[in-house]
C-alpha cells in the first residue's frame, strides 16, 4: 500500500474502522472486498497487514491485474475513540514508530525512509555471508 495514502490519513488524525481493496483483471472484470475492524486503528502495520490479506482473497495469484485500488473508509476522528480497559503496549510502540517516521519523511523527505519489504532486500539479505563463505571455501 501506498504511504502517501497512510500519510494522508494521519495528517488529518483520524482512524479507520474499515478497509476495502478492489481488482480488476484484464478481462476487465472487477472483484471487491471489504473489511470492518474490531477497534478502529492508525497504525501503519495493522493497515498494511489487513490490506495484504484482503488482496491474498481476492487475487487468485495467477490472472494479471489492470487495477488495485484500496479505500480507508468509517473513518473517525482521535478524540471520539472509546478506550479499552487493557492497554496495548505493542500498538503504542508502533504508534511511535509511525509517528517517528512520519517525522523523519517530513524532515528529509519521504524517500529517507522505507520498509525492508519493499526494497528487494530478499536478494542482498546475507550477501556478506556468502561472500565470506567464498572466501573461505579450499581451492
Amino acid at each position: 500500500m501506498d504511504n502517501s495514502i497512510q500519510a494522508h490519513q494521519k495528517e488529518l488524525c483520524n482512524k479507520l474502522w474499515a478497509m476495502a481493496n478492489a481488482l480488476r483483471g484484464n478481462d476487465f472484470r472487477n472483484k471487491s472486498h471489504q473489511r470492518k475492524l474490531p477497534e478502529p486503528t492508525d497504525v501503519t502495520a495493522e493497515v498494511f497487514a489487513l490490506s495484504k490479506t484482503l488482496f491474498s482473497e481476492l487475487w487468485d495469484g495467477y490472472t494479471p491485474l489492470r487495477l488495485l485500488g484500496v479505500t480507508l473508509g468509517d473513518v473517525s476522528d482521535n478524540e471520539t475513540v472509546q478506550l479499552s480497559m487493557f492497554q496495548d503496549d505493542q500498538k503504542d510502540r508502533a504508534r511511535k514508530l509511525d509517528q517517528t517516521v512520519d517525522q523523519l519523511r517530513s524532515k528529509f523527505g519521504v524517500t529517507a525512509i522505507s520498509r525492508g519489504s519493499v526494497t528487494d532486500a530478499t536478494k542482498r539479505v546475507g550477501r556478506k555471508y556468502k561472500a565470506q563463505l567464498e572466501e573461505d571455501k579450499p581451492k
